[in-house]
């Protein structure tokens, strides 16, 4: 992958809709939970990818 490629560019298809469900799910969860600043931010974020894709592997297997 060149430097200043964009990692989406590289994603599948698969990985794309996965990335994107997880991005709905943490804004989601924001708005209902009133989310502000960096890091609860984040770690609303980081929560919402861990269930995204426990979910995918768990149903997918």
């Amino acid at each position: 992958m060149v430097k200043k490629a964009s990692l989406r560019d590289a994603m599948s298809s698969k990985e794309l809709i996965a990335s994107a469900f997880a991005e709905i799910v943490a804004s989601e969860r924001m708005d209902a939970n009133e989310v502000q600043g960096n890091s609860p931010c984040y770690k609303t974020c980081k929560a919402s990818g861990e269930a995204v894709s426990g979910l995918l592997v768990k149903k997918l297997k």
